[in-house]
């Protein structure tokens, strides 16, 4: 239930259930309703804060284990680049599956932001795209682990959002520090060197490209306030009408920390990794790179700028999402702006490296648009209408991410092949059906039958090979006389 329902609500004299306040915008912390963003519904917290904390838990352990796949997946793709021992085509293939998932990642994050409607299918594609410092909505608002019954008391002085907004700043910062210590301690042995302190770097620019969104987005949220209105009346952020803006607590934490922390993940960090990038570039490429490979590695040579546009085109819809979050006509008409001149500038700048990501590029700058659009075109409509637009943005999604995923999924399909050959078949050599006449070899080769023995071949029963008709009558032809010569 929204915020519109429940201010409809208050005009008849009713407040709708978990609202509170003159307009019931306020969700009811007396009776233990929360919620991330007020307009999106206030629910019922849990009693048990064991369930709450479990559920966070979960989320945390999954995004944590899925940024240390995306650190190794970097760690090889820097590796394969520097040395000079791979050979050009095994560099290629390594390159180009890290470059993907690297598009995938941003698809997802850019499609958070970009989805009009909220709930659990908004936040799996929050997770799925890096988020490890708000993605709660599937379990229970962040704010139900703070005491909010003392919240309720007097809470035009308290600002219940400013203790939230320490915990997304200080997530991000913790991941990196523990998977530091992690590496350090297991892996290093304690011994420091140069090298290591670069990964440790790299560890940081990682987490900071894949908390980067949702940081923003905290900040922006943060320092929105409206007075709903309502002449005379008090200030109170946009998306948190429970979190007064006129509070002393509230002044202090976003003159002293959001504004500062915002100019540092929006503009300080972001201008820090150009520069370092354009200035050692030259002097030392291999260093450089293992810093900031991943925004080095998908754009040819003079064309590492890019990867700021990318971070500014996050950033601008995330101010459009945060500005005109009310509007129903500015907010997608912005952000369709928005997507279009970076299109423009990509295909005027070119800057990948790889056609094919090129390719996927495009097509999930496609579906964004198509979701945009079809999303503000079937508000209010009839059913046809509706179905119509539902179509067309599933099947620009399919497209955009199917692209995307098809090179990933064959690439897995190989390796589960690979790893079928080297452990599988050779652990269990008699598993495998025997070689039928005319049968194609599905991978690996062997030689001839008539020139090797079995003492030559550990398993022959583990390697298929392709006999022909013609050869499989010779075989049978000598075994014949052979067996003619033993009888006489």
């Amino acid at each position: 239930m929204g915020t519109r329902s429940a201010v409809l609500d208050a005009i008849k004299g009713s407040s709708s259930k978990g609202y509170q306040g003159s307009f019931c915008l306020k969700c009811d912390y007396a009776n233990n309703y929360a919620a991330d963003v007020n307009s999106q519904g206030c629910s019922q917290c849990p009693s048990s804060m064991f369930w709450l904390i479990s559920g966070k838990a979960l989320i945390m352990l999954f995004s944590f284990a899925y940024s240390i796949y995306v650190l190794n997946s970097q760690k090889r793709q820097n590796q394969m680049i520097i040395s000079d021992e791979n050979a050009e085509a095994e560099i290629r293939l390594t390159l180009k599956q890290a470059l993907y998932v690297d598009l995938l990642v941003t698809y997802f994050q850019v499609m958070s932001i970009v989805l009009s409607f909220k709930g659990i299918l908004a936040d799996i594609i929050s997770i799925f795209g890096g988020n490890t410092v708000t993605s709660s909505g599937i379990w229970y608002p962040d704010i139900c682990l703070l005491p909010l019954s003392e919240y309720s008391k007097n809470d035009s002085e308290k600002c219940p959002r400013c203790v939230i907004l320490i915990k997304v700043l200080v997530t991000p910062v913790i991941e990196w520090v523990l998977i530091c210590l992690i590496y350090l301690i297991f892996f290093y042995r304690f011994k420091i060197t140069w090298k290591r302190l670069r990964r440790f770097l790299q560890f940081w620019v990682t987490y900071f490209m894949l908390s980067y969104p949702a940081v923003c987005d905290t900040l922006l949220k943060f320092l929105f306030c409206s007075d709903f209105g309502i002449e005379d009346g008090d200030s109170y952020v946009l998306h948190d009408p429970n979190t007064s803006c006129d509070s002393p607590e509230y002044l202090k934490y976003r003159n002293y920390i959001a504004i500062p922390a915002l100019v540092l993940w929006g503009l300080v960090f972001p201008v820090i990794f150009l520069f370092s990038i354009t200035y050692w570039v030259k002097r030392s490429p291999q260093n450089v790179r293992e810093i900031f490979g991943q925004l080095m590695n998908p754009y040819k040579e003079n064309s590492y700028y890019w990867s700021a546009a990318v971070m500014m085109l996050k950033f601008g819809l995330l101010l459009c999402n945060n500005l005109a979050d009310s509007d129903s006509k500015t907010r997608p008409l912005s952000m369709i702006i928005i997507i279009y001149l970076y299109k423009w500038l990509e295909s005027y700048c070119n800057p990948y490296a790889d056609q094919s990501v090129v390719k996927g590029v495009r097509l999930s700058l496609y579906a964004y648009l198509t979701t945009i659009f079809f999303r503000h075109y079937m508000q209010d409509s009839h059913l046809a209408i509706q179905i119509l637009s539902k179509t067309f943005i599933v099947v620009m999604n399919v497209a955009g991410i199917g692209y995307i995923l098809s090179f990933l999924i064959t690439e897995a399909y190989v390796k589960v092949l690979e790893f079928n050959k080297k452990y599988v078949l050779k652990m269990f050599p008699g598993i495998e059906k025997p070689v039928r006449v005319g049968e194609k070899i599905l991978f690996g080769d062997i030689p001839n039958f008539m020139q090797a023995s079995t003492d030559e071949i550990s398993h022959p029963r583990s390697y298929t090979n392709c006999i022909s008709r013609s050869e499989s009558r010779e075989i049978e032809l000598n075994e014949g006389i052979r067996r003619v010569e033993t009888a006489l």
